[in-house]
């Protein structure tokens, strides 16, 4: 059993909107479970490997920074 969407938003210092629009757009949809909870250490691997840097803001962009 993973975390719910405004769990993982919270984690991710992100919106709720922004996770569900990087599930429906397939960023991150393999770390859905059956139970529609987020399997969040699957999540933040595929949304570093599949989100354009460019594309970060606030949280997210410094996070890009440090890597």
């Amino acid at each position: 059993m993973g975390i719910s969407i405004r769990a993982y938003a919270r984690h991710r210092g992100v919106s709720d909107k922004a996770v569900r629009k990087a599930i429906q757009t397939g960023r991150i949809a393999k770390a859905v479970l059956t139970d529609k909870s987020i399997d969040s250490s699957l999540a933040d691997r595929l949304w570093e490997a599949n989100t354009d840097p460019v594309q970060r803001r606030g949280k997210e962009a410094d996070r890009a920074l440090q890597s």
